[in-house]
């Protein structure tokens, strides 16, 4: 993973990622209800318990507070949650 890219295709029975066969695991996290210090621990412990992916709801009221005010930074700084997933090693 890593930042690498790498081709997904499907086929009547499963995923595949970089051409084998990938049974997603997946849990939900929600990134908005952790503080930023918080993420490495609990996408850590996800891996640690068997997870390979995980799901990420974009609540957009969150990232635009007042109407053409958007933000994505500090708490709300989306793309350092999906590289600190992509850093251990789970897909989002």
């Amino acid at each position: 993973m890593a930042g690498a890219p790498y081709p997904v295709t499907y086929d009547s029975r499963s995923f595949h990622i970089g051409g084998m066969p990938t049974l997603l695991l997946s849990g939900s996290v929600h990134y908005q209800r952790l503080t930023p210090g918080m993420w490495a621990d609990v996408l850590t412990k996800a891996k640690e318990n068997g997870l390979n992916t995980v799901q990420v709801y974009v609540f957009w009221n969150y990232h635009e507070h007042e109407r053409g005010s958007i933000t994505f930074a500090d708490e709300a700084d989306l793309s350092a949650f999906v590289q600190q997933a992509a850093d251990a090693d789970l897909w989002v």
